[in-house]
């Protein structure tokens, strides 16, 4: 059942949940700049196979 929410409201969630995307994008942005590009591939191929 869906339920109708006020624009205001509707709004707020959807700007905290675009929030908490573009933080979670910039921080994994943030910890592969430290690493070799040879090893971030090795990590991801790794990964891949667990």
């Amino acid at each position: 059942m869906a339920v109708a929410m006020p624009l205001r409201e509707n709004a707020a969630v959807i700007g905290a949940a675009s929030v908490l995307l573009g933080l979670t994008v910039l921080f994994i942005g943030i910890s592969e700049l430290g690493q070799n590009p040879a090893e971030r591939d090795m990590d991801r191929i790794d990964a891949d196979r667990r």
